[in-house]
């Protein structure tokens, strides 16, 4: 049987790193809220990027970006900054 794994866009996605770059670490249901998602779909997206080398999971149990992905990502401004 497939795994079923959770779609999002590449938006989605960018909103993730982002905010994952301006935070350093967050938890899963401030991932989640931050991008829109659902808190109980987030952990297998997480998982997913983290097997694809994107995220890492700290010992706290909180997710930041791996050092490559870092080098790629720039940081998202915090949604309750204004906009220039």
């Amino acid at each position: 049987m497939d795994e079923q794994r959770p779609q999002v866009d590449e938006q989605r996605l960018q909103v993730i790193f982002g905010a994952l770059k301006r935070e350093g670490e967050m938890g899963e249901s401030a991932i989640a809220k931050e991008a829109g998602l659902r808190p109980e779909g987030i952990s297998s997206l997480l998982e997913r990027l983290q097997h694809d080398g994107h995220v890492t999971r700290t010992a706290h149990g909180r997710w930041r970006l791996t050092p490559a992905e870092a080098m790629h990502t720039k940081p998202r401004p915090h949604p309750r900054e204004p906009k220039p």
